[in-house]
């Protein structure tokens, strides 16, 4: 009597190949897109930084003063907080400490 062929159940190196290479483009593919997303944001944040250079520099050419540092900041604005002391710096009581702190201006609107 013959012995029936028995045939082993295994991958091919064809088939392990091919699955390599779908994992590996996979891999790839979330690679480049988490890159994509970090390109996003950072162009996102230059982007909103020109927008506020564009606007302070608008601002400038139509009152000659900066935004925060007006002197006459109320009776070009309606609804202005307060006016500046002009001194050129914008500084308020919130960034440096009340020793080294000499201009008027404030976020208060006195």
């Amino acid at each position: 009597m013959k012995n029936p062929i028995k045939y082993n159940s295994a991958f091919t190196l064809i088939e392990l190949a091919i699955v390599l290479v779908i994992v590996g483009l996979l891999i790839g593919g979330v690679l480049t897109g988490r890159d994509l997303i970090n390109q996003a944001r950072i162009a996102a944040a230059v982007r909103q930084l020109q927008d506020y250079n564009t606007s302070i520099n608008t601002y400038y050419l139509k009152y000659k003063a900066l935004p925060g540092d007006h002197a006459g900041a109320t009776s070009f604005i309606t609804g202005a907080g307060g006016n500046g002391n002009g001194d050129g710096r914008v500084l308020s009581l919130y960034v440096y400490s009340a020793p080294r702190c000499t201009s008027s201006e404030s976020t208060s609107g006195a």
